[in-house]
């Protein structure tokens, strides 16, 4: 039994700048396909589709009653004040690859954190220190090989720079397909 990890790659200023605002979660906006990409480690590819890692297309290699995945969100651009959220996942097309995915956190884990001196600066990043923080995510179990397109619905958020306050800029949806091949 595998866990296949798929992480979810958003340009969030690009998808800010380009797309109106939405605070409403039962309204969002939807973005372009391609404006989102999504990763997996190179075992679970499938060989013949190798091409589609780091697309919004993605085919992976995946036993149905044995594999499940877990999808993690990401912001590519700005993401010490800016991140993404994943609230859903649905299926809206083609075959029910995954069952209906559910949100998990893995209870807490250290991350290790380059030491900063008073002046914020990191004088040797070799050395660091452990911070404790929990890992979210939606997991599925995969019930049969296939294509399935489904809905990524998800929420932008900032940091305001100088009150540390943080605020939904807006929520939005995208369309990847994954296939999931024996």
């Amino acid at each position: 039994m595998s866990q296949i990890d798929i992480e979810m790659v958003f340009d969030a200023v690009t998808i800010m700048n380009k797309y109106p605002k939405s605070l409403d979660p039962n309204k969002p906006i939807g973005i372009e396909h391609n404006d989102v990409f999504m990763i997996t480690e190179k075992t679970y590819l499938d060989p013949g589709h190798t091409n589609t890692q780091a697309t919004a297309d993605l085919w992976i290699k995946a036993f149905a009653g044995a594999d499940s995945i877990r999808w993690r969100s990401e912001s590519l651009s700005d993401n010490v004040f800016t991140s993404v959220i994943v609230y859903n996942i649905a299926w809206f097309r083609d075959q029910h690859v995954t069952e209906e995915p559910v949100v998990k956190s893995d209870a807490t884990t250290s991350v290790p954190v380059p030491n900063a001196d008073a002046s914020n600066k990191v004088p040797d990043a070799t050395k660091f220190h452990a911070e404790t923080v929990t890992k979210y995510y939606l997991h599925a179990e995969v019930v049969k090989p296939g294509t399935e397109g489904y809905m990524v619905y998800f929420y932008i958020t900032q940091r305001d720079r100088s009150s540390s306050e943080i605020k939904v800029v807006s929520y939005y949806y995208w369309d990847p397909t994954i296939t999931a091949v024996s």
